[in-house]
């Protein structure tokens, strides 16, 4: 019996929330399903002002029958409370004590849904800053930092300081405006702040902000991919920057083309992009933009060169080979390639590195079999590297093997000017590469207009500067087993002394007096502006020990006092040639 009671009214349950069910989701949707979404569409903003002002906040919003409830915070929006404010607009006299408070608005429409709008914060007083200076990053030389900052108050100056101790101590700059701009120099890494004052003499500091240039560089670019439709192209590219690079490969039709450049979809975030080589994506450019995220920074941003990807029918059949030769020889090179109308272009390098600089030859032919002469005499290095850029019909390309164009008779130096003291050993000694190599060197008196052979037939040089051979210029001819000869430029010697023409003297004053000391000098001959370099030195044990002092000038000055009293000074001279004097020792002493 009891087991028929409860399974009745399990039965008679069942059948209640069978009833009651549509009632309870009706009841949950009362909203219309054509009724308009309630949405914010203006949202309160920050006020600043003085005391005695009406701070105004409005709010709007889209709905069926809206009603507004502002809210009011004093501890940072921790806790709420409802205000006395029921309508879109929010008005009140500024007092000192709303100053940090925040309001926000709560927007309800008639089906009961609820929006809680963005909170605002209102500042009072008589200087209030409204909108401070943010770090700032640049890349180029020639762009300029800019800081801004804003500010409310009775007849406002402005006074920007910097610092290059990352605010540790600031010192006044010469701008005195709202704004603040610098180029690129050496300014990397200083802080600026602005100290705005009011007529009352009220003051407020900004906060500090970095002005940093960018570290963002590309360092290796891309190369130009040519292969067969269905070949796998791989574009690298290497960079620097001051944070985490990102990378964004992206193309367009052509380089020239008014066309936007569009982000290549299948590239990943990555240094290195590979691409499948198809007749649609045939002669397409593509370039990679990296941007740096460096934390507390604007985030800046490169871009790499263009490079193009092009299918190729080109097939070199016979690459360039190494040639060697005696200077003034011709040395030849050829390739041979097939493809449809090929186009030849021969460059030069100093470097075998394909991605090197190279230079394009003077010679152009579009034969399909072609030599370039070079002519080699006197090269600055060992070897002259020359490849050939073989251009098809369709504008696709190949580059050949690099061959190396190499003298086997060819100097290494070259001779330079000597500025020497009088009775000093000069030493003049010259490079060669070549075979059966015999040396002559020559004198000239006139500056190079007649010159005569010397008794030296090796390749150093070496004699005493005096003043018979002061000013005169040596040169020497070397020739090869093969008859051939290479000269080398002409250098001179000359006397270079560093005269005194002031010493420093001694001084004697009473603590706290400015100890001044000085030195002149002068160069014999005159030469380059008499350029020389000061070092003074410091002694505190009568000349027995000397250590560099950080004064490199003509003058030394220093405030006399118990510390440095008895202290003796010097100054070093170096010129431009590495010839130094040291002058007399001065003293000085407190009475």
């Amino acid at each position: 019996m009891m087991k028929k009671t409860r399974l009745l009214s399990l039965t008679v349950l069942l059948l209640l929330t069978a009833l009651l069910l549509p009632l309870s989701v009706q009841a949950q949707s009362d909203t219309p399903l054509d009724a308009p979404l309630l949405t914010i569409t203006r949202q309160p903003e920050n006020y600043a002002g003085r005391e005695g002002e009406t701070a105004r906040l409005f709010v709007s919003a889209t709905g069926d029958d809206l009603t507004y409830q502002w809210q009011l915070s004093d501890d940072g929006g921790r806790n709420w409370r409802n205000s006395s404010v029921k309508t879109a607009a929010y008005a009140v006299t500024l007092t000192p004590k709303h100053d940090g408070r925040q309001l926000r608005c709560i927007v309800t429409d008639r089906y009961g849904a609820t929006q809680i709008t963005r909170s605002a914060t209102l500042r009072v007083g008589n200087l209030i800053i409204t909108r401070q200076p943010e770090n700032c990053r640049v890349i180029a030389e020639t762009e300029l930092y800019e800081l801004g900052v804003e500010a409310v108050g009775d007849s406002l100056r402005y006074q920007w300081q910097l610092s290059d101790d990352k605010g540790t101590t600031w010192r006044n700059s010469s701008v005195k405006s709202s704004a603040y701009t610098a180029y690129v120099d050496k300014s990397s890494g200083r802080y600026a702040r602005c100290v705005i004052t009011d007529r009352y003499g009220h003051q407020a500091i900004s906060q500090p902000a970095c002005m940093l240039r960018s570290k963002l560089a590309v360092t290796r670019q891309p190369v130009s991919y040519s292969g067969q439709v269905g070949d796998t192209a791989t574009f690298h590219l290497e960079a620097v920057g001051d944070g985490a690079l990102h990378y964004e490969w992206q193309y367009k039709p052509d380089p020239a083309s008014k066309a936007d450049w569009q982000p290549l979809l299948d590239a990943d975030d990555s240094d290195t992009c590979t691409v499948t080589l198809t007749s649609e994506n045939n002669g397409l450019v593509l370039r990679c933009v990296i941007s740096d995220e460096l934390p507390d920074y604007p985030t800046v941003s490169v871009c790499s060169d263009w490079v193009r990807l092009s299918a190729s029918s080109i097939v070199i059949t016979r690459q360039p080979q190494d040639a060697k030769g005696r200077g003034g020889s011709s040395l030849h090179f050829s390739v041979e390639a097939q493809g449809e109308g090929l186009q030849y272009q021969w460059e030069y390098g100093d470097k075998p590195e394909p991605d090197g600089y190279w230079h394009a030859a003077d010679y152009r032919t579009k034969d399909a079999y072609y030599y370039l002469p070079v002519t080699i005499t006197n090269p600055a290095s060992a070897c002259c590297y020359l490849r050939c850029v073989i251009t098809d019909r369709y504008g696709a390309q190949v580059i050949s093997d690099v061959a190396c164009a190499k003298a086997t008779f060819y100097l290494t130096n070259r001779l330079t000017p000597v500025y020497r003291p009088e009775g000093t050993t000069v030493r003049f000694e010259i490079g060669v590469v070549g075979r059966g190599l015999t040396y002559q060197w020559q004198l000239s008196d006139d500056k190079g207009t007649t010159w005569r052979n010397s008794s030296v037939k090796t390749s150093t040089y070496i004699t005493t500067l005096t003043q018979k051979n002061n000013g005169r210029y040596v040169r020497c001819v070397v020739t090869n087993d093969y008859g051939d000869s290479l000269t080398t430029s002409p250098a001179s010697m000359n006397i270079q002394d560093i005269l005194f023409t002031a010493q420093p003297v001694n001084y004697t004053g009473p603590s706290g007096s400015m100890a001044t000391f000085q030195v002149k000098a002068a160069l014999r001959p005159s030469l380059f502006g008499n350029w020389v370099n000061y070092q003074w030195q410091l002694s505190d044990d009568q000349g027995a020990h000397w250590r560099n002092s950080s004064i490199k000038a003509t003058k030394y000055a220093v405030t006399l006092s118990e510390k440095n009293d008895g202290r003796w000074v010097r100054c070093v001279i170096t010129d431009a040639y590495g010839n130094s004097a040291t002058s007399d020792p001065a003293s000085m002493k407190i009475v």
